[in-house]
């Protein structure tokens, strides 16, 4: 597993309702269910949020003193693919810029992996109604002209 080196950034939000964001790269299982839960995701069993925090590439996480409010993570190939997932903002901190600095800073230590003259395709699934955030930051959906629709299989088989 490849992990940048971890650094804090407070993010200085005067002009709204919080101040004094702490973006770190770590959270627990307990946490990660937490996080979940508030934006009506199911629960994972404590093996299955330990492994998607253990194997993830890179982990964002957004706290006001030691309580998590948003968090993110990144699985990265080092070579041309990345998949940004489980990008979530507790909803009464919502539209606050809060998730567009989460996907930034997993943007930035995925491209900070990228040599010159190379390019790197950085794929997500967006929750169902916020297409629109994505493609303000510079997402496409699919299909389109280069791709074809993204498809996916939930084992065991889940009613989507």
């Amino acid at each position: 597993m490849h992990k940048v080196e971890s650094k804090k950034e407070i993010l200085d939000l005067s002009n709204s309702s919080i101040s004094n964001l702490i973006f770190g790269e770590s959270f627990n299982s307990d946490e990660f269910n937490k996080l979940r839960e508030s934006v009506g995701w199911p629960k994972l069993s404590e093996r299955q949020a330990t492994a998607c925090i253990e194997n993830s590439s890179f982990l964002v996480s957004v706290r006001i003193s030691n309580d998590i409010i948003g968090m993110g993570r990144a699985l990265y190939d080092f070579g041309n693919t990345a998949f940004i997932s489980d990008v979530i903002v507790v909803p009464n901190y919502q539209k606050m810029g809060i998730g567009s600095r989460i996907v930034s800073l997993l943007k930035e230590r995925i491209v900070l992996n990228v040599e010159k003259d190379e390019y790197i395709t950085i794929f997500l699934f967006s929750e169902h109604g916020k297409e629109q955030f994505y493609e303000q930051l510079g997402f496409k959906a699919t299909p389109n002209k280069i791709c074809g629709a993204g498809m996916m299989k939930v084992v065991p088989n889940v009613d989507l």
